[in-house]
């Protein structure tokens, strides 16, 4: 796990942490942040940052995300079952469409079944 938070850190390199599970780097000043090499990441917290580009491609395992208050223009969730996103997107993090379907699926999907 890796909780650094509120650090005002600009740059964090996770690169050599494969085996990370839980990465918490909210309200810090990040414009970039690469997890393809975090393979086996679950959880990430990520809100409150600069960032542009978040690629989870490599991040099959992930299932709790938080982006919010990012410039983000498009993150794909396609294939992930996400369950913690902003319901309502900040004026900074927009997503598409269907990602939009799939995190409202997520959000009312009845996991009493």
């Amino acid at each position: 796990m890796l909780f650094c938070s509120k650090n005002a850190i600009n740059e964090l390199d996770v690169s050599k942490c494969p085996e990370i599970y839980t990465i918490s780097c909210s309200d810090n000043n990040l414009s970039t942040l690469d997890v393809s090499k975090n393979v086996m990441l679950k959880q990430m917290w990520c809100n409150n940052n600069d960032l542009t580009v978040l690629d989870l491609s490599n991040n099959a395992k992930l299932i709790t995300l938080g982006c919010a208050n990012n410039y983000l223009p498009y993150t794909d969730l396609t294939g992930y079952y996400i369950y913690v996103v902003n319901k309502i997107p900040s004026s900074r993090t927009v997503l598409t469409a269907a990602e939009m379907r799939a995190v409202e699926f997520v959000l009312n999907y009845d996991y009493s079944k």
